[in-house]
């Protein structure tokens, strides 16, 4: 796979970043909210209503049901069972060459939205380490209140994680007020793809499904480069895990699903895809 040195070292110019990539726009319906909003009772009349007034807000009053929906899933994974994205209205974005980084994920965005795409899904399997000291460090959030409880892992991979997200965290935690040279220092290409495609789709007026811990935590990333882009999406479904629950928190954003889907294959996206397009008919707190 290429990355984004790679990439650089061919001679592509400007590097991107991810300052640049991330126009700090709010949606003008929702210019005067703040990313901590997003909480329980805000509005009258359900979390229905809080979703259509945030479509409305990222697709222009009033609120209007997505054309194009599109899934990308940032690794091996294969997307979404065919039934539940065809349920979702939900087509899948080619995986192209294979290539990762900053660049990558600017020219996926640029080329889903020219293309007409109006909400993008994405989602990154793979990445767990990664994902766990970025939210580590992003979030001032010791190794061991990241990890997963219970038996979710066996003692020894549990140890494992913990010796690598410690390591991990320590070496990156200087980084933690320059995002760019954080996503370089973390060193998973994915993860750069998915947080350059998530902080450009502010600049690009496009809003996103976040689907998985991978995805939040390259959500993150593009969030503390330029934090009102988190008005551009919504996270599509609570994963069962203390490191999304503390990222989340971060970003100010409340799932819509409370599933546990943890596939990170986009199947929790095409599910709160089914959710917000019930919202776009919702009034006064019920469905029309």
């Amino acid at each position: 796979m290429g990355t984004e040195s790679e990439a650089q070292a061919a001679g592509e110019s400007p590097p991107v970043t991810l300052l640049g990539l991330g126009a700090d726009v709010a949606p003008p319906a929702l210019a005067a909210a703040a990313p901590h909003s997003d909480v329980p009772g805000r509005t009258p009349g359900g979390r229905l209503v809080e979703l259509r007034e945030w479509i409305a807000g990222v697709r222009g009053a009033p609120a209007t049901d997505f054309n194009r929906a599109r899934l990308a899933v940032l690794g091996d994974h294969l997307a979404t069972p065919a039934d539940v994205a065809a349920l979702a209205g939900l087509s899948v974005v080619p995986r192209g060459d294979g290539a990762d980084g900053l660049t990558a994920g600017m020219r996926l965005l640029d080329r889903e939205v020219d293309g007409g795409t109006d909400l993008l899904v994405i989602a990154v399997p793979d990445v767990d380490v990664a994902a766990l000291i970025v939210i580590c460090v992003l979030t001032n959030t010791e190794p061991v209140k990241v990890l997963p409880r219970g038996t979710a892992l066996n003692p020894q991979e549990w140890m494992a994680q913990a010796v690598a997200v410690r390591d991990g965290r320590r070496t990156a935690f200087a980084l933690r007020e320059d995002p760019d040279a954080l996503v370089e220092a973390i060193g998973a290409p994915q993860l750069a793809t998915a947080a350059a495609a998530i902080a450009h789709a502010a600049a690009r007026r496009t809003p996103m499904l976040l689907d998985g811990a991978g995805a939040v935590a390259a959500a993150l990333l593009a969030h503390a480069a330029q934090p009102r882009t988190a008005l551009w999406w919504q996270i599509a479904d609570r994963v069962q895990h203390p490191a999304f629950d503390i990222a989340t928190a971060k970003l100010g954003r409340r799932p819509i699903l409370d599933l546990g889907i943890d596939t990170e294959d986009g199947t929790a996206g095409a599910l709160a895809l089914m959710v917000l397009r019930a919202a776009v008919h919702a009034h006064g707190g019920r469905p029309t």
